[in-house]
């Protein structure tokens, strides 16, 4: 018994430092995750470097429970023991894109990759209840909901109609958020603009290959890009058919090959279902196929791939690349076509009540400051309705995207912007309250 007590604690005091002195920010990145997270996720410097620190806390905490259970290997991987709420598992998708670092880490901590499923029931939020102090776990299955990513260039609109909403009522009920924000997912939704046709591939083995990897997509793959990117099913099916080709393209190709944005999406969630893509990734290459999010610091190097990617497409297939799926470089690379971020409705919704009750000006910086620092705040959790105080419109006030911009915060922040000369240097402490497994 004292042997496997000491086992344990050896055990646990190795994990830990692994996970302490562990950068998710490797400086050879081009774009590393901390800058993905303050563009998509639109929160502050000081926040991302938190959730930084509750992701290693989960993967710890994940470890621990695997260590314990004992738990068998499927594949080369581990399915996660515990899920995590929203924002934290829009951060764990945002490292696993980084494949190379999420697989280093996970191999440290237990020597296999512990998978993410979507949809899993063991929710763990207690990891978030620091930064969120009022995090209602009640509303995790709304929440999930209603995360979609949002275009720059319409964000202000989706601001501003929810808040209009809001405000051009006297009194509101949870479930008039509910369907505002349901009303809100229908009119971002996306629609095929020509009638989605299949094509034949002249080419026997490559129209092989093509339908090789058809079969192995996942089936709920479609159902995720139409909830998260706001698709209608038939160009969802569009996204997923072009993301065939250029993972045929893949196969084939000696070079570097860079895709569409709406192709990358697919990439993106494919990869995030990691049990599924790594047994896709067995399958047709028969090594695993590594991700590794560009930034446009080296613009024209990116814009060149691309345009060799649709060079190598026609010679490859024989025909015209869907222009809906594959613009032309001008238009693949216009910031409108390919920045954005991940909008919380709820979150932002709640945002917005609370700004109006503390009658503070309604423009569109007040209420992304509320969104970046919302702790959790159900305001309907001791009432079923709010009054609402008639207040001034939105004025015009365009959000700035300039370099990485969001709201009033920049990348330029990210030295200066951290809580001590300490964490700076990646010292982190994990308190034990928080390991709920952690052994003594």
């Amino acid at each position: 018994m004292g042997n496997n007590c000491c086992k344990s604690s050896i055990r646990y005091a190795d994990m830990l430092h692994e996970i302490q002195i562990f950068n998710f920010n490797d400086s050879k990145q081009e774009f590393p995750l901390e800058q993905r997270m303050i563009r998509e996720l639109m929160l502050d410097t000081k926040t991302v470097y938190q959730l930084q620190i509750c992701l290693k806390k989960f993967l710890l905490e994940n470890a621990l429970l695997i260590k314990e259970q004992k738990i068998q290997v499927q594949d080369k991987g581990i399915i996660s023991r515990i899920s995590a709420p929203p924002l934290l598992d829009q951060v764990w998708q945002m490292a696993i894109l980084y494949s190379q670092n999420y697989i280093t880490i996970c191999k440290k901590l237990v020597g296999y990759i512990i998978d993410r499923e979507y949809n899993q029931q063991n929710l763990h939020y207690k990891i978030l209840q620091k930064m969120l102090p009022e995090y209602d776990d009640k509303m995790y299955s709304i929440e999930s909901e209603f995360i979609i990513w949002v275009n720059q260039y319409v964000l202000e609109q989706v601001i501003r109609d929810i808040h209009d909403s809001i405000v051009n009522e006297e009194t509101i009920t949870f479930e008039f958020i509910l369907n505002l924000m349901m009303q809100i997912k229908l009119n971002l939704c996306k629609k095929e603009t020509q009638k989605f046709q299949t094509k034949q591939i002249c080419d026997k083995n490559i129209d092989l290959l093509f339908k090789k990897i058809q079969q192995f997509i996942p089936r709920d793959l479609e159902l995720i890009m139409m909830h998260k990117y706001c698709l209608s099913q038939q160009l969802a099916k569009q996204y997923i058919y072009e993301y065939c080709h250029f993972m045929t393209m893949m196969k084939y190709s000696q070079t570097i090959l860079v895709p569409s944005e709406e192709v990358d999406q697919v990439w993106h969630t494919h990869q995030c279902m990691t049990k599924q893509y790594r047994q896709f990734c067995n399958t047709i290459f028969e090594r695993f196929i590594y991700h590794n999010p560009a930034n446009l610091g080296n613009q024209k190097t990116v814009e060149n791939f691309y345009l060799q990617t649709l060079m190598f497409y026609k010679k490859l297939f024989k025909y015209e690349p869907d222009s809906q799926i594959w613009p032309c470089q001008e238009e693949r690379w216009n910031p409108q076509n390919f920045q954005g971020s991940w909008l919380n409705l709820y979150r932002l919704s709640m945002s917005i009540i609370q700004l109006v009750q503390e009658k503070l000006e309604p423009i569109s910086k007040n209420i992304l400051l509320k969104y970046e620092t919302w702790k959790g705040t159900n305001v309907f959790k001791d009432q079923t309705q709010i009054k609402i105080v008639k207040a001034t419109q939105m004025t015009q006030n365009p959000l700035q995207f300039q370099n990485y911009e969001v709201g009033c915060y920049s990348l330029s922040q990210l030295l200066e912007d951290r809580f001590s000369e300490n964490q700076r240097g990646n010292e982190l402490v994990f308190d034990d309250d928080v390991i709920i497994n952690s052994i003594q």
